[in-house]
């Protein structure tokens, strides 16, 4: 009995960074293919909160108790968000946040681990950056709540932009120039985000190419080897 739940344990670990990815990449992309009603928005954050809670609960060892309780306890509050008023929907959105750079933090602990580059190195690595985006987004929505008008798009500026889109345009610094931030905290904002994902891919890629030398020394045995898969 004992190897079985051993087995069934290595598993669900060795499949949480991707879990995760389906999680991530659905509160990115669904809000844009179903109607946005409160049970959309709603089931899309639901979801990633699911999915960031069982990356962590694998990750995280000891502490996953607390963690679960955590992000439990997310779920009740944006669970809530349709029946409630604006402030809770900005506590959601900050418990939401939170979690989400709580798991960024054990992402990046996956990704400088010792060994051999592996496809969760990979995945945790794509994870990370998604997470930052979407950490961004909530940031950024934070900001146009409290202030409306820190955003527009250049176009027309009566219409409130897509915060989300806006997130990972800066992060990549594309800087396409349809969405504007129109106050100097919007600006000051925007600019660190940009700054977030120059470093963020810039540490990655030297954490991954360190293990990836690391593997090829010759004299390594097969445990510190290169391999991906």
């Amino acid at each position: 009995m004992a190897p079985v739940l051993r087995h069934i344990d290595s598993t669900f670990r060795r499949n949480a960074s991707a879990v995760y990815l389906v999680g991530i990449l659905q509160f990115i992309f669904l809000p844009s293919l179903v109607p946005d009603t409160v049970f959309w928005t709603t089931a899309s954050k639901v979801t990633v909160i699911v999915a960031a809670t069982y990356f962590l609960w694998w990750a995280a060892g000891f502490e996953r108790i607390i963690l679960l309780g955590i992000g439990l306890g997310v779920m009740v509050v944006v669970g809530a968000m349709g029946l409630t008023g604006v402030l809770l929907v900005r506590v959601a959105e900050i418990l939401t946040a939170l979690l989400l750079l709580y798991s960024l933090y054990w992402l990046f602990r996956t990704i400088a681990r010792s060994g051999p580059v592996s496809r969760d190195t990979i995945i945790a690595a794509v994870v990370g950056y998604l997470a930052l985006g979407s950490i961004s987004r909530i940031l950024l929505f934070l900001l146009e709540e409290e202030h409306p008008g820190s955003f527009v798009l250049a176009s027309d500026p009566g219409i409130a932009p897509d915060l989300l889109y806006f997130s990972f345009v800066t992060l990549t610094t594309l800087g396409y120039g349809d969405v504007v931030p129109t106050t100097e905290v919007a600006r000051s904002l925007a600019v660190w985000i940009a700054l977030a994902g120059q470093l963020y891919l810039t540490i990655v890629i030297a954490l991954l190419v360190g293990r990836y030398l690391a593997g090829s020394v010759p004299g390594t045995d097969d445990r510190t080897r290169d391999r991906v898969g």
